[in-house]
């Protein structure tokens, strides 16, 4: 009796405290590779191709795509959860967006916000916004709030073996965790520190 209550505690443990796949991971293409004695996994994100188009209108003004709004200035929010057609292009929903009345957004497209602030003009870009890859097919169709726009970074990345020329535009918005990193000093000697403003 006792070694079966132990079996059954075992397979309980074992049932609510292993290692339960993560969502995230459920729409990823998985590729396996045997390195010496482990398993290299490799993982292809397909997810942000298949995200469905959403219309924003904000303010009254209809945006096709829209990301980097302060959400303290948002004084409502209305999302309508059917199919519409806007200018030959079909949306799966339609975000409202109502911001406080003392604050209007400026919007500018990745494209415009290129040739306004860079020196890449007609050169090819991939952006970051806030750490997350921008996967658009049109650059002049995704806006961003041209006001809260905290800072920009423009890095040239060359691999002449490869042929590869690329430029990477990384937005940061004026979000409390990045004024807060912003504040950072770091101190480089023989451990690195970090101390804040």
């Amino acid at each position: 009796m006792k070694s079966l209550f132990t079996f059954l505690i075992t397979i309980l443990t074992f049932h609510s405290f292993g290692q339960v796949q993560n969502p995230k991971l459920q729409n990823l293409k998985v590729s396996t590779f045997h390195v010496n004695d482990s398993i290299l996994k490799v993982y292809y994100d397909t997810t942000l191709l298949a995200v469905p188009n959403q219309a924003f209108i904000i303010n009254g003004q209809f945006l096709s795509s829209f990301s980097t709004i302060n959400p303290n200035l948002i004084e409502s929010i209305d999302v309508i959860k059917r199919d519409t057609t806007i200018a030959h292009v079909q949306y799966y929903g339609i975000i409202k967006i109502r911001t406080k009345p003392d604050h209007n957004i400026k919007p500018i497209s990745l494209t415009q916000l290129k040739l306004k602030y860079t020196n890449l003009k007609n050169n090819t870009a991939v952006f970051i916004v806030d750490n997350q890859i921008i996967n658009t097919g049109d650059y002049g169709n995704y806006f961003v709030d041209e006001n809260f726009i905290f800072k920009i970074i423009v890095q040239k990345i060359t691999n002449e073996k490869e042929g590869l020329e690329l430029n990477v535009v990384k937005l940061f918005t004026k979000s409390e965790e990045n004024i807060l990193k912003s504040k950072d000093i770091r101190l480089r000697g023989l451990q690195d520190m970090t101390m804040n403003k």
